[in-house]
C-alpha cells in the first residue's frame, strides 16, 4: 500500500495530469484485480465447501497407508500441483493443492510454499503451453522446446529433492535420506520421461502428460500395496477436481476467444473466467452432495466473501502498482541488457524473468515483456525458465494462496523463504548453462 501510494505521489508532483498519462494502466489493473478476485472467491468457495462436507478425510487413509510422508507430499505437491497447472494454471494449481497440504497435517507456511515450488518445474508449459505460446509466440516443437528442455532437466530432477528439504526444514522432521532418496530420484524420473515426450509430440501436453501420467509410474513402482488404496479410492477422492479440470477445459473451448473490448490499449475482459468455472463446479458438488450441504451453501457464500475483502485490497493495489511501474522497468532492462558484454547477459538474463514474473504473477505476461530480451534461443530459453521460478516468490500469487486457507503466515515471510528456493534454482539453471 505504501509503495502504490508513494508512487502515485511522485507521479503527481512531477506531473499534474499523471493520472491522466496512465488511466490505462489504471484501468488494466483494477480488470486484472477484478478478475483475481473472482478467482480468490471461486476457489476459497470451493474449498470452503469440500471441507463443509468432510471430503479432505480421504488424506488421511493416504496419509496412514504410507509409511513415508514424503511419498504423500511428492503426490500431491509435485505430481498432482504439475497436472493442474498443465491444464489450468492462472495460479489454480497451488490454490488446489495448499488445502490438501495443510489436510496431511503440514504447517501452513510448509504447505503454501511446496505447493508454490511444486508446481513451478510444470509452468513451462502451464495452461496447455500458453506461457510458450502466447509468451514467446511459439507453437510447435523444435530447437527452442529442446534447449528450454536442456536448461531445465537438473531443476526437474532436484525438486522433490527439495520439497524433501522444504519438509524437513519447516516441520523440524528428520529426513531418511539414505532410505528415501532412490524415492525421490524415481519421482523426478517419473515426472521428467512424461515430460521429455510429449515435448517432442506438443507443447500443449509435457505438463499434462507429467503430472498425470508421471503420477500413474510413480504410484505403479513406489505406491502403497495396500487393498484400501484401490481405483475407488482415487475416483472418490479426486473426482471433483476431475469435474473441475473437465468444465476448465470445456470452458476454455468454448469461451476462450470471446471477450468484451472496452477501448483502445484497456485489456479484453474474456469470457473465459476460471473464477466462474470454480463456482459452478461448486454448485455441481453441492447440489450432489444432497441436502445437508446445500443448506449451507449460503452460509459458506457468505463466509467466503467475508473472507476476501482485505486479501482483495492488497492484490488490486499489487495488481494497480505493476501497471504503474512495468513499462519503465522494462525500457530500465533493455537498457542494462544492452550495454552488457554477451557473456555476462547469458548468465544474468534469466533475472528479467525471475523479476517479470514477480512482479505480474504470470509466466506468459513475463515472457511477452522480457522475450525480446533474448538474442539467442538459449537466451530466450533462460528469460522463460525465469519467468517459470519467479512465480514462486510473486507477492500476487503468495496472497491469493495464502487466502484461500486463511493462513496467518506473513506475505514477507513467504517471499523471503521462496526466495532462497529461486536462488537455488537460478544456481541450477547457470549449471545447466554451464554445461551446455
Amino acid at each position: 500500500m505504501l509503495a502504490i501510494v508513494l508512487v502515485i505521489i511522485w507521479g503527481l508532483t512531477t506531473s499534474s495530469d499523471f493520472l491522466v498519462q496512465h488511466q490505462t494502466q489504471l484501468w488494466n489493473g483494477v480488470i486484472l484485480s477484478a478478475e483475481l478476485g473472482l478467482l480468490l472467491f471461486g476457489a476459497l468457495l470451493f474449498y470452503q465447501a469440500l471441507q463443509k462436507n468432510d471430503h479432505f478425510t480421504f488424506i488421511k487413509t493416504l496419509t496412514t497407508k504410507n509409511a513415508s510422508p514424503l511419498w504423500v507430499l511428492m503426490v500431491l505437491a509435485f505430481f498432482l500441483a504439475g497436472f493442474f497447472e498443465g491444464v489450468a494454471g492462472f495460479g489454480i494449481p497451488a490454490m488446489l493443492v495448499t488445502p490438501m497440504l495443510l489436510k496431511v497435517g503440514l504447517k501452513a507456511k510448509t504447505a503454501i510454499i511446496a505447493a508454490l515450488v511444486g508446481g513451478s518445474v510444470a509452468v513451462h508449459f502451464g495452461a496447455l503451453g500458453t506461457p510458450i505460446k502466447i509468451g514467446l509466440d511459439i507453437l510447435e516443437p523444435g530447437n527452442f522446446v529442446n534447449v528450454l528442455l536442456s536448461v531445465n532437466i537438473l531443476a526437474v530432477i532436484s525438486t522433490p529433492f527439495l520439497l524433501a528439504a522444504l519438509y524437513s526444514a519447516l516441520e523440524k522432521k528428520r529426513v531418511a535420506w539414505k532410505k528415501e532418496w532412490r524415492m525421490l530420484l524415481g519421482a523426478g524420473v517419473c515426472f521428467l520421461i512424461p515430460y521429455v515426450l510429449g515435448a517432442f509430440w506438443s507443447i500443449e501436453i509435457p505438463s499434462v502428460l507429467a503430472g498425470g501420467v508421471g503420477l500413474v509410474l510413480f504410484c505403479g513402482f513406489f505406491g502403497t500395496k495396500s487393498e484400501q488404496i484401490n481405483r475407488g479410492f482415487w475416483w472418490r477422492s479426486f473426482s471433483p477436481y476431475v469435474l473441475f479440470v473437465a468444465l476448465l477445459m470445456l470452458g476454455k473451448f468454448l469461451l476462450a476467444d470471446m471477450s468484451l473490448v472496452l477501448g483502445d490499449g484497456i485489456r479484453n475482459v474474456s469470457f473465459f473466467q476460471p473464477g466462474f468455472i470454480f463456482i459452478i463446479t461448486t454448485a455441481c458438488y453441492v447440489w450432489y452432495c444432497g441436502k445437508n450441504v446445500q443448506k449451507n451453501y449460503n452460509k459458506i457464500a457468505g463466509e467466503t466473501l467475508a473472507k476476501i475483502k482485505k486479501p482483495l485490497i492488497t492484490i488490486l493495489l499489487l495488481v494497480v502498482l505493476a501497471h504503474l511501474i512495468r513499462v519503465d522497468l522494462v525500457s530500465s532492462f533493455n537498457y542494462i541488457y544492452g550495454v552488457l558484454p554477451h557473456s555476462i547477459t547469458d548468465a544474468s538474463v534469466p533475472l528479467a524473468g525471475i523479476f517479470g514474473a514477480f512482479l505480474v504473477g504470470s509466466a506468459t505476461v513475463s515472457n511477452l515483456l522480457f522475450g525480446a530480451l533474448g538474442n539467442t534461443t538459449i537466451e530466450t530459453a533462460l528469460i522463460a525458465s525465469g519467468s517459470t521460478i519467479g512465480n514462486i516468490i510473486s507477492l500476487q500469487n503468495i496472497v491469493m494462496v495464502k487466502s484461500v486457507v486463511n493462513a496467518k503466515e506473513s506475505v514477507g515471510g513467504l517471499f523471503l523463504y521462496g526466495l532462497k528456493i529461486v536462488v537455488i534454482y537460478l544456481l541450477l539453471l547457470w549449471i545447466s548453462l554451464a554445461v551446455l
